[in-house]
């Protein structure tokens, strides 16, 4: 039962932290049109960053918890200043120019945390009370893995009622579908592209949070995470966010059974998946065709 269990628990918990990114990266994408290659960067930036507040300052279960979101928070200011002051101005500009100011804020951020924590892997330790396993049908499987997967399920319910039972969600789909539509509505469309850009990062930065404790933080981490959520949200269908999260447990729980029993395959589970559902549907999951 534990070859089963525990590589199951283990791709859930991938997957949870996979959609949380790739959410956000799916909403930036479907109402902004912006390939936001900096939101890997800020992904990092949110590790670092709770590390930076939480070792050797609080280092309780209230602690972590609050300096993940006091550092999502901080970090959802940058993006807003990424938007108002950056990308507002090339909306109207060529798609590859977005391009290059992204990698290039990604380049900025990474050089940023390089000059101030090194270059070296650092690490954020668990307190006691969440270090440890519970018990589930005779098998131990990682209390903190339960809990990110207990999250990520809440913040899927949260984007659901967002999207689908408030005005906030209408006006996010309604632009997504047509801005311009939506602009004549009397929409400010400058300010709702604020508002999901720093919705978008939240995401970004809470998941990497809640990533700190379970790898090495290093200043390119940022680089592959982005990689792999960009397969999520294509798999997915781009801009959808039920594409996203089907992508996310199915290329996350693939990764996790694969790497457990054929270890060669670790890694490369996303670039297969890409390859067949691109093959059967071009359009991703979800996507429009």
């Amino acid at each position: 039962m534990d070859v089963v269990l525990l590589p199951l628990v283990n791709g859930l918990t991938q997957a949870a932290v996979l959609f949380m990114i790739a959410a956000g990266l799916t909403l930036i994408y479907g109402v902004l049109h912006v390939i936001n290659f900096a939101h890997g960067s800020f992904v990092m930036l949110g590790s670092y960053l709770t590390m930076f507040f939480f070792v050797g300052k609080f280092e309780t279960v209230t602690g972590l918890f609050l300096f993940i979101f006091v550092s999502s928070i901080i970090i959802a200011l940058i993006g807003w200043a990424m938007e108002v002051f950056v990308l507002r101005k090339m909306y109207k500009a060529d798609e590859f120019y977005m391009v290059l100011a992204t990698y290039a804020i990604l380049l900025m951020i990474e050089g940023g945390v390089e000059k101030y924590w090194g270059s070296s892997p650092l690490s954020l330790p668990l307190p006691a009370s969440l270090n440890t396993t519970i018990s589930i049908v005779g098998i131990s499987v990682p209390l903190f893995s339960i809990l990110i997967c207990v999250i990520g399920l809440f913040v899927m319910i949260l984007l659901w009622f967002m999207m689908n039972r408030t005005n906030l969600g209408k006006i996010i789909r309604a632009a997504a579908a047509d801005q311009t539509m939506t602009n004549s509505l009397g929409v400010n469309v400058p300010a709702l592209f604020t508002v999901v850009f720093i919705i978008g990062i939240f995401l970004a930065a809470f998941a990497g949070g809640l990533l700190a404790p379970t790898v090495a933080l290093l200043p390119n981490m940022g680089v592959n995470l982005v990689i792999q959520a960009f397969v999520v949200v294509v798999v997915g269908g781009l801009g959808n966010i039920n594409g996203a999260l089907i992508a996310a447990v199915l290329i996350g729980v693939l990764d996790s059974f694969l790497g457990f029993y054929v270890p060669v395959l670790t890694g490369i589970t996303f670039y297969i998946v890409m390859a067949i559902i691109l093959m059967i549907r071009p359009q991703g999951l979800l996507g429009k065709a």
